[in-house]
């Protein structure tokens, strides 16, 4: 997604094309001797980050009519990837850096030529309960916890559900919240849940509004509190701190604990400096790493492939 659904840029598309064109410069002009020299081409399109527009996308893909497409790297959004599989990418190898839905799979179509690079909701849910479980320690049999999700978006609805059948038999008390509607009060929320020693926030990836993810950022902002804050990995981003105003840093500091399958203190140095000092210029995130991966994955693959025309 390059754009939202307002026409406004959406940082996230960018931050996905420079993983796919690091590996793309690689493979065409082979500045790395590791990775195999493929003809590399790449075609862009924008889904807009809305599930519609994603299976129109899908199946102009489809019927591109200067190439054959081998592949497709995306989507970003579970909805995005699960609307496009289901009505267009039963034959096209689809690699997703950044859908996280447990069972994608299964429930978009059952495709077999699907793939991920990313990790599931499942083991991110599992992680932030863990997390909770060393905060609290002996008291979590006696805490009470506040989660806070957008039911009809798939992924949101997918962890919350997965972090729900994880905690709610340690706690003593599980409170739920919708992130979307009109009758979403942000004062009056919190007054509702003083007593609560933890917030678990598990906004949705903006895909068709960014309400609910906004309301997730005020929610955060807005607890005096000061209270653990575990969230889920679509808050791991520069429209975050955008969103969050100046004190981003001191007020979120040592309480807000994002899950993530990617981080740069993890990464490879020389894969960080490849991208600070040769190519972006800037520090790299989950989303260009993925994608990434995602695209040197293709390139081995095409490299073993007879023809002239390796499109993804």
């Amino acid at each position: 997604p390059l754009t939202n659904a307002d026409k406004n840029p959406l940082p996230i598309g960018q931050e996905m094309l420079r993983g796919i064109a690091h590996v793309q410069d690689k493979a065409v002009n082979r500045s790395d001797q590791s990775m195999p020299p493929v003809n590399l081409e790449v075609i862009v399109v924008n889904d807009r980050n809305i599930p519609d527009q994603a299976i129109v996308s899908a199946k102009a893909i489809l019927n591109y009519p200067e190439r054959t497409v081998l592949a497709v790297v995306g989507h970003y959004t579970s909805d995005n990837t699960c609307g496009a599989l289901n009505e267009s990418y039963e034959n096209v190898v689809v690699i997703s850096p950044l859908s996280t839905h447990t069972d994608l799979q299964e429930d978009c179509g059952g495709s077999s030529f699907f793939l991920r690079t990313t990790s599931s909701s499942k083991i991110e849910a599992t992680t932030l309960v863990d997390y909770l479980e060393e905060e609290l320690g002996q008291n979590i049999n006696s805490s009470e916890v506040a989660a806070f999700y957008n039911d009809k978006d798939k992924f949101s609805r997918d962890i919350f559900q997965k972090f729900q059948n994880t905690i709610r038999d340690k706690v003593e008390s599980f409170h739920e919240f919708q992130l979307l509607g009109e009758s979403f009060d942000t004062e009056n929320i919190l007054g509702q849940i003083r007593s609560a020693d933890a917030l678990i926030v598990l906004p949705d990836g903006r895909n068709t509004s960014s309400e609910a993810f906004d309301n997730a950022i005020e929610l955060i902002k807005n607890d005096e509190q000061g209270r653990l804050v575990l969230g889920s990995n679509p808050l791991y981003n520069g429209y975050t701190r955008e969103k969050s105003g100046e004190n981003y840093f001191w007020d979120f500091h040592n309480r807000l604990f994002l899950a993530s399958d990617w981080h740069q203190s993890c990464a490879p140095d020389k894969f960080v400096q490849e991208i600070m000092g040769e190519y972006w210029f800037g520090e790299v995130n989950r989303a260009t790493a993925l994608s990434y991966e995602a695209a040197q994955v293709l390139v081995f693959i095409l490299s073993t492939l007879d023809g002239d025309t390796t499109t993804a």
